[in-house]
């Protein structure tokens, strides 16, 4: 279910929607004029749509204002960092090794423990917030070779894992080559990280970070990527001292339907 082309292109997010039993549609298109918000809420209102998602380009100032004309609620901030390869990769300063395949319950736990701050856990009119908990250990399952697991997520390319001093898993990146939209080139993602958060203020997420740059430089990435909500300062600056460098930042925006309209 798609509009016409003089509509903003608005699609029904079919994996969110099974995976969290409403009906879940977004807007693909980064600006939204007053036309557009129109015609978008008469579709999500003709496809019982409950929640529409809009991820916006933060320096077109119309969109902010048309956005909260039209009940959208400002819900989270979206920071894309980018390392370029090229410059020295410090080595990390704690041990890291490979994935083992009997690691994966315990990072399924610390997954389903590491992110709070995911615009779904903060907004105050999602229902379903223990579902989100459960996506990511989905994912990280997914990322992890799982590919039984119900999820729209390919296995990882890698997977980096730290230990604790007591020698369990306290951590994991999964690292994933994608062709850069500029060149084509592959392009390292740094898609999930997450620290057990008895392990964390160790340098285990830096240790983690470098050595999946270097595993990137190995596969002949030329540049790496990351992102993270705006809100989570502590991921920022890890980055930072890896060497990445902010790019761009978007805004999450959540409309509801059915809540007092």
């Amino acid at each position: 279910m798609e509009m016409d082309s003089n509509s903003p292109h608005i699609t029904l997010a079919q994996w969110d929607t099974d995976f969290f039993g409403l009906r879940i549609a977004r807007i693909a298109q980064d600006t939204l004029s007053h036309d557009h918000a129109l015609r978008a809420d008469t579709w999500c209102r003709e496809n019982d749509i409950r929640l529409c998602v809009l991820l916006a380009d933060p320096d077109h100032m119309p969109t902010a204002h048309v956005a909260a004309l039209h009940g959208f609620h400002m819900m989270d901030f979206r920071v894309t960092l980018d390392r370029d390869l090229s410059a020295p990769i410090v080595p990390p300063r704690r041990t890291v090794r490979a994935f083992q395949p009997s690691d994966l319950p315990t990072l399924e736990r610390i997954a389903r423990a590491s992110y709070t701050d995911s615009r779904f856990m903060i907004d105050p009119w999602f229902p379903a917030k223990a579902r989100s908990d459960e996506m990511y250990a989905l994912w990280v399952r997914r990322r992890c070779g799982d590919v039984t697991a119900p999820s729209s997520f390919a296995p990882a390319d890698h997977v980096v894992v730290a230990d604790s001093d007591d020698g369990q898993p306290a951590g994991f990146v999964t690292c994933v080559l994608r062709p850069s939209p500029d060149d084509g080139a592959p392009l390292g993602m740094v898609d999930l990280v997450a620290v057990d958060a008895q392990a964390r203020g160790q340098g285990i997420g830096e240790a983690m970070v470098l050595a999946a740059l270097a595993w990137f430089r190995s596969q002949g990435c030329q540049h790496a990527e990351v992102v993270t909500q705006g809100r989570n300062v502590r991921a920022q600056r890890t980055y930072q001292r890896c060497g990445f460098l902010t790019r761009r930042a978007q805004t999450w925006y959540h409309r509801w339907y059915g809540l007092a309209d």
